[in-house]
């Protein structure tokens, strides 16, 4: 076993847990629900430290404060046009498709829809109060804001910053160890998360589904292998299938724990190892990316809702339409790198339109299904970025891509 790569191991473990899921339903499935949350913990464990030592030390390394800047306003500029596309992308899919009309299928229960926070409030959260308690809390935002804002006070001591820094340096080496050994058990973890999912809900309520998951999984594709294969090429300069051979383990890890925060540690090291990117770049903007950076919502949220508008004959105009897209824009910044995260913003659009929330109801009884994907495409978003940054900023080392693949 020992010889198997990392990666066959995760894809070996995703096909048996669905296997096992789909013919042993909800019996035996739900034993394995502790082994799925124990890997999800372990990769949730080293988050907060990782994101704070690796952002800490990108700001800090960077000797001018200007570069910084630059490299910022780049980084930012990236996931602000690509979140735009992505919504209109997902609109596009969704008008093509169609994936509400003439939808016919029990629905589930009616959700609640909780009151998402104002930009405001987003924008003030961003200072925390209590660097410890936003730790505690896993407030990513806050946390990366104190980091950056660290990273820059060391930059501004000069010489001084080197104990400091030392310190950072050991830790933060310690951390990605420390990843590198919880990832270990990502075939057992990834194994109990897929049984899980198929035991629970099979393929009842999927086949109601179909055209919605057709428009949501076109629209990935697009972002994924026009979009970012385009950048990819064009920018960083790399042939995108073998991108995506080298960051196949991040995909596979995303796709299995539907959450770009527990993905972000590996995130980090492939970066690094296998797409040659400086260690300063990489930790400042994947973490920010692993929170602003959420294409998967900017293309999710408008065919929910143009979904559940279709499913109760309401018909959209093209004011409607655009309030949707800008909506979709602003709130995808604000949805966590963490499951189904987008929803409460789709639950919100929905009200603001009167429409009554049954008909999401069901798409979030199969929401996992589809935040495998969106999640997959948030980390590959991310890494595009920092290579396309890297080599703009002829800061990428080509020299990672001479080596190998090796698992």
């Amino acid at each position: 076993m020992k010889k198997i790569p990392l990666s066959q191991k995760i894809v070996i473990a995703i096909i048996l847990g669905a296997l096992f899921g789909m013919t042993t339903g909800k019996t035996w499935a739900p034993y394995l629900e502790p082994f799925g949350k124990i890997f999800v913990n372990l990769l949730k464990m080293v988050v907060v430290p990782l994101v704070f030592s690796s952002i800490t030390m990108g700001v800090a390394q960077i000797a001018d404060i200007k570069q910084f800047g630059r490299i910022g306003v780049k980084v930012a500029l990236y996931y602000f046009v690509t979140t735009i596309i992505a919504a209109v992308i997902g609109v596009s899919c969704a008008l093509l498709i169609q994936p509400g009309a003439g939808f016919v299928g029990e629905t589930a229960q009616a959700v609640k829809a909780a009151t998402p926070p104002s930009v405001m409030a987003v924008i003030v959260g961003m200072v925390p109060d209590n660097i410890v308690g936003a730790m505690a809390r896993m407030d990513l935002n806050a946390i990366i804001f104190f980091a950056i804002m660290l990273g820059i006070s060391l930059v501004l001591i000069g010489d001084r910053k080197k104990p400091v820094l030392d310190v950072l340096q050991s830790f933060n080496d310690a951390m990605i160890r420390l990843t590198e050994i919880c990832i270990q058990f990502a075939p057992v973890g990834v194994f109990a998360l897929m049984a899980i999912t198929t035991g629970k809900y099979g393929l009842t309520l999927v086949k109601p589904l179909a055209k919605f998951f057709a428009a949501e999984y076109l629209a990935m594709l697009i972002q994924m292998f026009v979009v970012y294969a385009l950048i990819t090429f064009f920018i960083a300069r790399v042939n995108f299938f073998t991108y995506l051979n080298r960051i196949k383990d991040v995909i596979l890890m995303a796709v299995s724990t539907t959450s770009s925060a527990a993905t972000l540690p590996l995130e980090l090291e492939v970066a690094q190892k296998k797409l040659g990117i400086p260690p300063h770049l990489a930790g400042f903007s994947l973490p920010l990316g692993a929170t602003i950076n959420q294409h998967g919502a900017a293309l999710n949220i408008p065919i929910c809702v143009i979904f559940s508008a279709q499913a109760f004959g309401l018909n959209l105009g093209m004011g409607d339409i655009f309030t949707i897209t800008f909506l979709a824009i602003i709130m995808s910044t604000g949805a966590a790198g963490v499951p189904a995260s987008a929803s409460v913003f789709v639950l919100m659009i929905l009200s603001r339109f009167g429409l009554p929330s049954e008909a999401f109801a069901m798409i979030l009884a199969v929401y996992t299904l589809l935040d495998m994907g969106l999640t997959a495409v948030n980390v590959v978003g991310d890494l595009v970025c920092v290579s396309a940054v890297a080599e703009v900023e002829a800061i990428q080392d080509r020299s990672a891509w001479d080596t190998p693949q090796t698992a």
